[in-house]
Parts: structure tokens; sequence; C-alpha cells
């Protein structure tokens, strides 16, 4: 799993680092007082389908990504486009990576600190 979860974060990291905007796995960690958005993932898990013959034909791993931008950036014209903009980015840059993506939608402030969400997830699967 570490290596699904590994070439997640390069792809996140690559695609943000000009932007510094920060990718953490499971949960934030403390972000800086002027940082506006930041990411977080978390692994759903590996799915093994097995067939007739009762062997593993197909695994399927699956993450879902939330890109956490400020309430502050709804304010404005330019805020709601950077935010839209950063997360066709991060399924852009998924996609990229070989992963399937699905836009999961705009969540609000789900954690209510005063940052939106959107989600998405994000999947690979391979036959053995």
């Amino acid at each position: 799993m570490m290596m699904f979860l590994e070439r997640l974060q390069e792809a996140l990291d690559d695609a943000f680092y000009e932007e510094k905007i920060r990718v953490f796995w499971g949960s934030r960690a403390e972000v800086e007082a002027d940082e506006n958005e930041y990411i977080v993932y978390t692994s759903r898990g590996k799915q093994r389908d097995e067939f007739a013959d009762d062997k593993v034909l197909l695994t399927s791993e699956t993450a879902i990504v939330k890109y956490n931008y400020n309430k502050v950036m709804l304010r404005t014209r330019g805020g709601r486009q950077k935010a839209m903009r950063n997360a066709e980015k991060i399924a852009v840059a998924l996609e990229g990576a070989g992963f399937d993506v699905e836009e999961l939608g705009e969540l609000g402030d789900i954690n209510a600190n005063g940052y939106y969400t959107i989600a998405f997830e994000c999947e690979v699967s391979s036959i053995e």
C-alpha cells in the first residue's frame, strides 16, 4: 500500500510545490496563519476481487483526497477562481500519475474550521 500512497503524495507535492500548498497524509498538521489552502488524503484500503477459480485477479486501492481552502477565498472572484483551478489541478495531477479520479464535489466547511472542502476519490487497479 505504501507505493500507492507514495505515488499519490508525490503527484500532489509535484503539482503544488511552487504554490507552497502543503499535502498531508491522514490529517493536517498545524497550518500557518497565512496558509489559505492545504490538501489531506486518506487511504480507503485495498480491495481484492476473486473470480470463479477463487483466485485474486484484480486488486484496487482507493484514497480520498480533500482540497481545503480558507473561506476568505470565497469573498473574491479571484479567490473562487483560484480554488476551482486548484481543484482541477488535483484531478489532472492524479490522472497524470495513473489514478482514476472522480470528483465527489464541494462539501462545505465539514471540519468547522473555516476551510471549505472539495473531495476526490482516486483509485488504481491492477490485474494479477
